[in-house]
């Protein structure tokens, strides 16, 4: 056993003292449990080669290499680790005090030992490090280089780039190495780059034009200049990229502007400006391309047209024809300030930038530039959204194409000013006689294919001569502009309001399918023209009188139209003005048509197809339903489910109204008495018209309806009366809402806002709820006017002690205005839309308000309208 031991013993130091490796078995040192020092051993014949030590054995490594712990206080740190720890390490170290570099191997055979196995890697790292350096080198070369730089495999993928390409491409490094050519080359397809591949290694280089796509999309011309450079089996390509846009800008420029000039001998000036701004897009990369007109006096704007891309894609606000000042414009505007071209490569950080409005295009960098007449901005044109900050470069194309496009664009303008003058009028630029002859042959064809009705409408200030006597032809100029704009705001999208001059003015209106629509906008211009003018600071009263037919029941030419409703003007104005005359041989015909549209509603009551649904009203700031209003349906057998604006004008005109208003009453009672056994209390407001109200026998049938239901609690309905019903007899009025008061019924005061004497029903009334007509709250976020209109309902309603609720609120920013303005109470097409009863408990239990609204403190109502000090 002995002889086995010493000679396994032998066998192992022969190998230890043989093997090429260097090898010293040491022991640690410890003082206070730290390592101190170590002593050699033993030492094979390769540790005194490999370090250059000698006689080390039984020596203490600090007595041959005193600095060790000062030099390599890492290698004496990992030895001490090892020794205590007993878990082996290796690793590759440079130790200062031998000017060696060593890879170490390091292990504990037994507690406070260790065995050191290393071999000198010096020359293995100056190598490395020598390779490194031309590394760096050549890499410096590349990356400093202007010209984009690959290398790519003989499949085409990308192995290495530098940031040049990059900067072309728009792709990060990390991009582009999981990509292969195919993804960049817009010319070859897959199989016709692996020929090209191909064709390079076997002639070892080449030389060619082709584009590439950008991250962004944009295509741009290159100049590929490749090597193959051969390895053992295998074979790299190189290649440097180089971008000759500008030469090839030289050629397009020349072409866009042969394009632009053809284009200003039979275009539009839209899209002449279109045509200049698509190319300023694909020129600079853009994203969006916007054309601004300045005017003469240098502080308002109009905005012309946006790119087609834009357009297309990207916009959903202004339009063409937009006027606004200049201190409404964004901080691109500043070019108008400075006359030079304005480059905001970091929009999100400008801190004067303006918010943008609803649907304009999100703004990312942008570029502008002013075009210059006489040392006036005459014109603003810009690009924005390029993937890559704007330059110089683009500056210079802008301003290239725009010196193209200036001339071109004021001789159109020249040419569409006297366009417009031989078809709309110099005053108010409303279509003239001949336009509107045009549009009348047109709207008749129309009506024709469509088997729908058109109105023309003569319409003439009662006594304007009395206001030119007066005031002079200058104010009534005034006037009638003001008179335009009303009229414009009056009638829908696609009628037409023309001026056939003086005070006369006719009106257009297409696509009716039934006369109670055209009354609808007819009382809608009579009313507007009703409200009073004030014109250079002087107040002013109006009113007017239309004369109307219809085509194709009066089937006659344009000029006979009109000459058929200025007859039926002036039997208005006979009838003493501020009214509306048909001119209609089949008046008879019509009574008929309307008296049988009365009786098919009367059956239509009888039938059952009349519904309720129910539009939710809520507290916003406090996040509760603390009601819902009541609104009529027509569940029409062969037409579908009708609103009340196709059937109520003809109801509420005649006494059907009180048949009507009786079984909305009911049907509300009877639907609250439903919810009510499913445990949902909620108060209901039922619109009441002025002829139901008014009818003797309201109050008693309010009572018996009340009656009918006990388990409603009379608090719970709300009756809604407009404005207007008090108009005849308010004393009247005012006895009939306290009766009904009386029985415990409620009142609110519908519209607020659109009649003419709301001080006086606030004072005479005793209604407890408001509610601030829909038009106002629609453009409160938009409209100044509107906003005060508000603000003053508000106000009135804190001073009368009255409540308040807004209508028509569409949006979380309508809600959180109104909230700040005072009114949190609300309902409207943003909060939920009318829906059948059944659904309403549902939707009750589900809905959650806007976090935008129950965050805002309540409002102090004094100081949320200046009206509270009146």
């Amino acid at each position: 056993m002995e002889e086995t031991l010493r000679v396994s013993e032998a066998s192992y130091r022969a190998l230890f003292e043989n093997m090429l490796s260097g090898f010293a078995y040491c022991r640690m040192l410890y003082e206070n449990g730290q390592a101190q020092d170590f002593i050699y051993l033993h030492v094979n014949k390769a540790f005194e080669e490999l370090t250059g030590l000698k006689d080390v054995i039984g020596k203490k490594v600090t007595e041959i290499i005193p600095e060790i712990k000062v030099l390599d206080p890492g290698l004496f740190e990992t030895y001490g680790r090892v020794a205590m720890t007993g878990v082996p390490e290796k690793f590759e170290i440079y130790v200062i005090s031998l000017q060696i570099w060593f890879s170490v191997s390091v292990y504990s055979p037994e507690k406070d030992d260790f065995v050191v196995i290393f071999d000198n890697i010096t020359e293995r790292k100056q190598a490395e490090e020598a390779l490194r350096r031309s590394e760096e080198r050549y890499r410096a070369v590349i990356e400093t280089s202007p010209d984009g730089f690959w290398v790519v495999d003989t499949q085409g993928h990308l192995l290495e780039t530098n940031e040049a390409y990059t900067h072309l491409s728009g792709y990060s490094r990390d991009e582009l190495l999981h990509m292969a050519i195919a993804d960049l080359e817009v010319n070859e397809r897959p199989e016709e780059i692996t020929a090209h591949i191909e064709k390079v290694i076997q002639e070892g280089n080449g030389l060619f034009q082709t584009l590439h796509r950008a991250k962004s999309g944009r295509i741009w011309q290159a100049e590929v200049n490749v090597s193959c450079y051969r390895y053992g089996a295998g074979s790299l390509i190189f290649g440097f990229i180089r971008d000759i846009h500008r030469r090839q800008r030289s050629d397009a420029l020349l072409k866009v502007r042969m394009r632009l000039s053809e284009m200003a001998l039979t275009s539009s000036l839209d899209n002449l400006l279109q045509a200049a701004l698509d190319a300023m897009e694909r020129f600079t990369g853009s994203q969006i391309g916007f054309f601004h007109f300045v005017e003469p006096d240098q502080e308002n704007l109009t905005l012309q047209t946006w790119s087609t891309h834009t357009l297309n894609s990207q916009c959903k606000a202004e339009g063409k024809g937009l006027h606004y000042p200049v201190s409404q414009a964004g901080v691109w505007a500043d070019c108008l300030r400075t006359h030079r071209p304005v480059i905001h490569n970091d929009y999100a950080a400008l801190s004067n930038r303006h918010t943008l409005p609803a649907g304009h295009p999100l703004i990312i960098r942008e570029l502008v530039v002013p075009i210059l007449r006489h040392d006036q901005v005459v014109a603003i044109a810009g690009v924005g959204n390029k993937p890559e900050d704007y330059t110089d470069d683009d500056v210079d194309t802008v301003q290239h194409l725009l010196s193209l496009l200036i001339d071109m664009v004021e001789r159109k303008r020249a040419e569409a000013r006297i366009e417009h003058l031989a078809y709309h009028d110099a005053l108010t630029h409303l279509p003239n006689r001949v336009l509107l002859t045009d549009r009348i042959q047109q709207a008749m064809a129309q009506a024709g294919r469509d088997q729908r009705w058109l109105a023309v409408c003569y319409l003439d200030l009662d006594a304007f001569k009395a206001i030119n006597d007066t005031w002079g032809h200058g104010y009534g100029d005034q006037v009638l502009v003001e008179v335009a704009q009303r009229l414009k705001t009056s009638v829908r999208a696609g009628d037409t309001v023309a001026r056939l001059g003086g005070d006369e003015f006719v009106l257009l209106l297409g696509n009716l399918a039934n006369v109670e629509e055209c009354e609808m906008t007819l009382d809608r211009v009579v009313t507007v023209l009703r409200v009073p003018f004030a014109i250079a600071g002087q107040p002013l009263s109006l009113t007017t009188s239309l004369g109307v037919t219809l085509y194709p029941d009066d089937a006659s030419d344009p000029d006979t139209l009109l000459r058929h409703t200025d007859q039926a003007m002036y039997a208005a104005k006979q009838a003493g003005g501020n009214r509306y005359h048909w001119f209609d041989a089949d008046h008879d015909r019509r009574a008929r048509c309307y008296r049988e549209s009365l009786h098919r509603i009367e059956e239509g009551l009888a039938a059952g197809e009349f519904r309720l649904y129910y539009q939710p009203q809520v507290n916003m700031r406090r996040g509760v339903v603390i009601g819902a209003e009541a609104l009529i349906r027509w569940q029409h057998p062969e037409e579908g489910l009708l609103p009340p604006a196709h059937f109520m004008p003809a109801v509420e005109a005649s006494d059907l109204a009180i048949a009507v208003g009786q079984w909305v009453m009911n049907e509300a009672l009877r639907q609250m008495t439903a919810w009510g056994t499913q445990g949902l209390y909620l108060p209901v407001s039922i619109n009441v018209s002025s002829r139901h109200l008014q009818h003797p026998d309201f109050v008693a049938e309010l009572q018996a309806a009340l009656a009918a239901y006990p388990q409603v609690p009379p608090g719970g309905l709300e009756l809604e009366i407009l404005e207007t019903v008090a108009l005849g007899d308010m004393a009247a009025i005012a006895h009939l809402i306290e009766s009904c008061r009386q029985l415990g019924v409620r009142f609110a005061l519908d519209d607020f806002g659109t009649g003419y004497s709301s001080l006086t029903y606030l004072k005479n009334l005793a209604v407890h709820l408001l509610k601030i007509d829909q038009s106002f709250v629609r453009d409160l976020l938009v409209d100044t006017e509107a906003r005060a209109i508000v603000e003053g309902v508000i106000g009135l309603s804190v001073a009368f002690h009255r409540q308040v609720i807004a209508e028509g609120v569409e949006t979380d920013a309508h809600g959180s205005l109104l909230i700040r303005l005072g009114c949190d109470l609300a309902q409207g097409y943003g909060i939920a839309r009318p829906m059948p009863p059944e659904h309403l408990p549902a939707w009750i239990a589900d809905w959650t308000a806007p976090s935008a609204w129950t965050r805002i403190e309540a409002c102090a109502a004094k100081d949320a309208s200046p009206l509270m000090d009146i």
